[in-house]
């Protein structure tokens, strides 16, 4: 999952600052030992590049290449800053290398435990969730909502959206949800507010489930969730096992 949530940032990126060509993604294991194995992906553009000073803070919290990236194509360059934390932890490493014109490639490499095969669709497939179940999920980004939506949709529960922190509040506050599924990141009101918002509510609000949905997913992070009122937390990428098992246990579901 984490290596999942790396590699769909590295090609966020690539696809982001690569207006014309080609984007490659390369794959590779080489054994370690009976029980491991180095896990070698490359993210390879044809994009702008980046020069040396640039490079030099590519993977600093908060910081971009310059400000006129930031102005042409968004955002912080905090997934890159948490990419390469997340590979560190796992043993790992992220290197680059990058031309001025002539694009980037980054390349990750962690050495991984070998096990059996793993039935994907057995195991999301293991928790079902009740078709009664009235959702609420408050997320910005209209691809997000979609994506989510789209998960969701073959279980069959009643799903409304809100766009932002404040209009999660409002229609909590004047319809009956079973359980919340908050973004963090939202214009107008963080997820974070919103839920701290909710449980000053009266009746059943101080104890409504909502969960976290967020890249932050280190242990320290989550924990902090808990503190500020949430009741679960998936991480992004979203996962639907994880998805459905987060669900099911914040409403005390067994299967």
């Amino acid at each position: 999952m984490r290596i999942n949530q790396v590699l769909l940032n590295l090609l966020s990126n690539a696809i982001k600052f690569t207006d014309n060509g080609t984007i490659a993604v390369n794959v590779s294991a080489q054994p370690r030992g009976a029980s491991r194995m180095l896990l070698t992906i490359s993210v390879a553009d044809s994009g702008v590049g980046m020069s040396a000073d640039q490079l030099a803070k590519l993977f600093d919290r908060f910081s971009q290449a310059d400000g006129s990236i930031s102005r042409r194509y968004g955002g912080t360059g905090l997934g890159l800053a948490i990419s390469r934390r997340l590979m560190e932890l796992m043993g790992g490493s992220i290197s680059v290398e990058s031309e001025p014109g002539r694009g980037s490639c980054f390349t990750v490499e962690v050495e991984l435990d070998v096990s059996e095969p793993v039935e994907e669709a057995a195991r999301e497939s293991a928790v079902q969730l009740d078709r009664s179940i009235n959702i609420l999920l408050a997320e910005d980004h209209p691809a997000n909502r979609e994506l989510l939506g789209a998960l969701l949709k073959d279980s069959g529960v009643k799903l409304s959206f809100a766009t932002n922190g404040a209009e999660a509040l409002a229609m909590v506050s004047q319809s009956d949800y079973d359980l919340v599924l908050m973004d963090i990141q939202m214009p107008v009101m963080d997820g974070v507010s919103a839920t701290k918002a909710i449980r000053q509510l009266q009746g059943r609000c101080a104890t409504l489930p909502i969960i976290a949905l967020s890249a932050n997913v280190l242990p320290g992070q989550i924990r902090q969730y808990e503190q500020d009122g949430f009741s679960g937390h998936v991480g992004k990428p979203i996962n639907v096992g994880a998805l459905y098992a987060a669900i099911s246990s914040a409403l005390h579901v067994t299967n």
